[in-house]
């Protein structure tokens, strides 16, 4: 006796798509991490500022990394109640592990001049808004993922207060760079 499987379209679909969706959630968080280090080395490089590359690089890195954070949910959270979970975890970890690396590397190299530690907070977030970005927009999405509209306008909040921190914190750096000259 032979039986006939037969595959459900929908079915391959949606584990194809869950498959996507926790690569992508892994794979995201160290992605933007890594380009917040491009939009530090940019903002920290005392060349002369370029306030539309500034703008234009830092809305574009916090709108991805909200993006990041959020991809994984809409993709597969209708199906898979933990998704949010998945997409969470990761971003939360890389944003630990820079910090376990910011730590160190700040209190060294600020250790004796503490004059210089206002100075070097908004160079630091440059590089952290980003990560923060993925991890606030996981969470966000977390717990608004019962509502669609709710979602989108609390990410599209969470997306305008990380911008403009992260436009003062670039500006900032950019500005301080100016005047060691």
């Amino acid at each position: 006796m032979s039986q006939d499987v037969a595959l459900d379209p929908r079915g391959i679909r949606r584990h194809l798509l869950t498959v996507l969706a926790i690569l992508w959630a892994l794979a995201a968080p160290p992605l933007v991490w890594w380009l917040g280090l491009v939009l530090w080395r940019e903002a920290a490089s005392c060349d002369p500022p370029s306030p539309p590359a500034t703008i234009s690089l830092t809305c574009a890195l916090v709108f991805l990394a909200v993006g990041a954070g959020v991809v994984p949910v809409l993709i597969a959270a209708k199906a898979r109640r933990w998704m949010p979970w998945v997409a969470l975890l990761p971003s939360l970890g890389v944003l630990a592990v820079y910090t376990m690396i910011m730590i160190p590397a700040m209190t060294f190299g600020l250790s004796g001049h503490p004059d210089r530690v206002a100075d070097a907070i908004p160079d630091v977030f440059v590089s952290y808004a980003p990560s923060l970005a993925v991890a606030g927009s996981a969470a966000v999405s977390l717990l608004a993922n019962k509502s669609l509209r709710g979602m989108f306008v609390a990410l599209s909040s969470w997306a305008l207060v990380i911008t403009a921190l992260a436009l003062w914190a670039a500006f900032a750096t950019q500005a301080a760079c100016g005047v060691g000259r």
